[in-house]
């Protein structure tokens, strides 16, 4: 039901209010196709196994994560995408350098995802498995709230991950595995102190996996 709300609420507000270029603010889309041209970003460095595309400083990337985690709006990661597959071959060079096995989204916990009708690690995931070539599989749940991050202090978010909120969905995965140890390319949108991504490393860790490496959209 949620998740029908969201949708509906969205093609309403869609069809009644315009959309208006986060860049330049001309009417039409949220990103317009000269704004998409002429952006210049650049990527962060790559340090301590965390790969991303954006800084979460760059008003435009910030924009357009931002309209689509809480606004809905499913245009938003249509321009990201357009603008990520530039830069793509990038990640699919640092999966093979690693020897990634699987590309593994960290989860919204239920009761979120089916507010926003989507979950967008999974979205991420999805489209980095499809265009790389390497299989994407949900290995973690997370089974309990842990409020919206971006509303907490960099203390608070330490804190909330130290009493880790995810477990192995299947651990018997591992354990049919003996022996095999698994290199991961953990995925979700933002990365900000890391709490997150490294609590369900922890996780990941203890259930075996050999190598735990790092994608967001963006960083800082």
């Amino acid at each position: 039901m949620a998740i029908g709300v969201s949708k509906f609420i969205n093609s309403i507000e869609n069809a009644v209010f315009p959309r208006f270029c986060i860049r330049c603010q001309d009417e039409g889309s949220l990103l317009c196709s000269k704004c998409i041209t002429d952006w210049v970003y650049s990527i962060p460095e790559r340090a301590d196994g965390v790969f991303s595309h954006f800084y979460y400083a760059d008003p435009v990337a910030r924009g357009l994560i931002h309209a689509w985690k809480y606004h809905f709006d499913v245009s938003a990661w249509n321009i990201l995408k357009h603008v990520l597959e530039r830069d793509i071959y990038q990640l699919i060079d640092f999966l093979r350098v690693h020897e990634i096995d699987y590309i593994v989204p960290i989860p919204l916990y239920k009761r979120r995802a089916c507010e926003r009708g989507f979950d967008q690690a999974k979205e991420i995931a999805n489209f980095i498995s499809w265009t790389a070539g390497v299989p994407c599989k949900d290995m973690l749940f997370r089974f309990r709230s842990t409020g919206r991050q971006a509303e907490r202090s960099v203390l608070d978010r330490k804190r909330e991950m130290l009493a880790l909120p995810f477990r192995i969905i299947d651990p018997s995965f591992f354990i049919g595995q003996a022996g095999k140890g698994y290199r991961v390319l953990l995925v979700d949108d933002v990365w900000t102190t890391g709490a997150t991504a490294k609590a369900a490393s922890t996780v990941l860790k203890s259930a075996c996996a050999e190598e735990v490496h790092y994608y967001t959209l963006a960083k800082g």
